[in-house]
């Protein structure tokens, strides 16, 4: 800039032009400005700038629990499994896919493969306790506030293949075997607790009552009865009823 203040100011001495000294004046007024827009901001100039149009925010505090917001999106799945249905020596398994704010669908799924050890009647007749049989129960449900946060109306379907009987400390089950299957459907009342600081566990309560049509095979619970009847009957009442720990995967 320097260089080119004695440029002009030489052209103007070699080439004659007559300024006043106000013209003066005002031609270095004019280099002057140009000098300060081409030189290099300092550091604490460019910090300024900065800080004019991106002002320093302090950082939210996150919280320390895993919380489901309303407006993120409801896709979260989640697996269980039903304690009562597992203290009958079923293993089971539920997954829980939330597929809007509201709703969500579970499958559930058991099966036991259990017979028991051979036992003597009174009439020296030989029992076969089993409990053997395989379920599938699908699941609608509506969440009040939103899934997995607290109570829900379901609306689930059953079906079942059987074949148990012999078993002693149950009276219908002590003399007879059953071989069939069923199917049906109800309406079901459940909540949701969340249980651990990250929220990733909880407790889930559920009782249902609806609709069962039965198809089976009488027999006696000896290993030496024929066919007695086969029986098609339908039943309404209790049709769910499950204590479940469950896990959020994702």
């Amino acid at each position: 800039m320097n260089s080119l203040r004695t440029f002009l100011v030489g052209t103007i001495l070699l080439t004659g032009i007559s300024v006043s000294h106000a013209q003066s004046a005002r031609v270095f007024a004019v280099m002057d400005s140009i000098a300060k827009a081409d030189s290099v901001p300092t550091h604490e100039e460019r910090y300024s700038r900065r800080m004019r149009y991106f002002p320093k925010t302090e950082p939210q505090a996150q919280p320390d629990t895993l919380i489901l917001r309303p407006d993120s999106v409801r896709h979260h799945t989640e697996i269980r499994t039903n304690l009562l249905y597992l203290a009958t020596a079923t293993p089971n398994l539920s997954v829980d896919f939330g597929f809007a704010r509201h709703w969500s669908l579970s499958l559930t799924a058991g099966y036991n493969p259990w017979k028991y050890p051979k036992r003597h009647r009174d009439d020296d007749k030989t029992v076969n306790p089993k409990t053997l049989h395989w379920l599938v129960m699908p699941e609608l449900k509506l969440w009040f506030r939103e899934h997995l946060e607290g109570g829900y109306l379901g609306l689930h379907g059953i079906y079942a293949q059987y074949n148990v009987g012999g078993l002693s400390f149950i009276p219908a089950l002590n003399n007879n075997r059953y071989d069939g299957y069923l199917y049906g459907g109800g309406l079901s009342f459940g909540w949701h607790w969340w249980l651990g600081r990250k929220h990733r566990t909880g407790l889930d309560l559920s009782l249902g009552a609806g609709y069962l049509r039965l198809h089976y095979d009488k027999y006696r619970a000896c290993n030496c009865s024929g066919l007695l009847e086969t029986v098609d009957e339908n039943y309404f009442g209790p049709t769910k009823a499950a204590i479940s720990f469950t896990y959020l995967i994702k």
